[in-house]
C-alpha cells in the first residue's frame, strides 16, 4: 500500500504539459490512480514495483503529463507518457485500461507477462 504523503505529494507535484496530446484529455488525477491501481497486492510484482517507484519519483519532484492515452509508434500498444526532471516514462496499459508495463529511466527492466514466481528480472537492466 502506498503511503498517504506520497500519494498528495504525486497529486501536488504534476501538472499537465499544455502543449499535450492524446486521443482524450489526460488528467494528473487520472495518471497518479492508474499507478495507484497499478501498485496493489493483486497486481503483477514487475507492476508494483514499478508503480510504487515511480510514484515515489513523482513525490519528490515536480512532473509533467505530457500526453494522453495513445498508440506508441512501434507496436500501437496505448500508453500514456509522463515526465519527471525532463525524462521520459510510458504508462502501457491495456484495452481495459490496467497497466501492463511502466518504462523510463530508473526503473527496473520488469517482464510483466512472466508468471508469478518466475525471474522477472532475468535481463538485469534498469532503464
Amino acid at each position: 500500500m502506498v503511503d498517504q504523503q506520497i500519494i498528495r505529494a504525486a497529486r501536488a507535484n504534476g501538472s499537465l504539459y499544455s502543449n499535450w496530446f492524446g486521443e482524450t484529455r489526460p488528467s494528473v488525477e487520472g495518471v497518479v490512480d492508474l499507478l495507484l491501481e497499478g501498485s496493489r497486492f493483486d497486481r503483477h510484482v514487475a507492476i508494483r514495483i514499478n508503480s510504487n517507484k515511480l510514484l515515489a519519483m513523482m513525490a519528490g519532484k515536480k512532473w509533467l503529463l505530457t500526453a494522453g492515452s495513445h498508440p506508441s509508434d512501434n507496436d500501437k500498444t496505448n500508453h500514456y507518457t509522463v515526465s519527471i526532471g525532463g525524462r521520459g516514462y510510458h504508462l502501457r496499459h491495456d484495452a481495459r485500461g490496467h497497466l501492463f508495463e511502466i518504462t523510463g529511466p530508473g526503473l527496473l527492466d520488469l517482464a510483466p507477462w512472466a508468471a508469478p514466481g518466475t525471474d522477472v528480472m532475468a535481463s538485469g537492466k534498469q532503464g
